[in-house]
């Protein structure tokens, strides 16, 4: 890693990176993308599809894929779950943003917040405590 950058920084990139230095990260922090195609396959509306079955997806990917990846990036909406079933040795990244703002704009994501918004971030809050991400920043 480059030695020009603050410590902090420095092991934060070496939590994500592999021994080479690579970020060969799993990239799983997709929503609307994977719900049409879980829709797809079950004939039916993208509406339909049940949020669990994405968070189940999210950790079997997340399980089975992440020993062959220096980190994974996930979504706070349905793939934090998933952050407790990724390999000890892969890092985790979180992905910035709410869907729901980039498809309807700001006013949808005012309302999002003011109705789901307080008690996703509980819930990141409490995943992220389980998932443990930032033990290389108490080292």
């Amino acid at each position: 890693m480059t030695s020009g950058i603050a410590s902090g920084k420095r092991k934060g990139l070496e939590a994500v990176a592999d021994s080479r230095g690579v970020i060969a990260a799993l990239a799983i922090d997709q929503r609307a993308a994977i719900r049409s195609l879980f829709a797809k396959t079950m004939a039916a509306e993208p509406a339909s599809v049940p949020a669990e079955m994405l968070v189940t997806f999210k950790e079997a990917v997340s399980r089975i894929l992440t020993p062959h990846a220096s980190t994974i990036l996930l979504d706070p909406e349905y793939g934090l779950p998933a952050a407790k079933h990724r390999a000890r040795s892969a890092g985790l990244l979180l992905a910035y943003g709410v869907a729901v703002f980039v498809e309807h704009g700001l006013t949808a994501l005012e309302d999002w917040w003011h109705s789901e918004g307080a008690r996703n971030v509980e819930n990141v809050n409490k995943h992220l405590r389980a998932a443990k991400p930032w033990s290389w920043m108490t080292e």
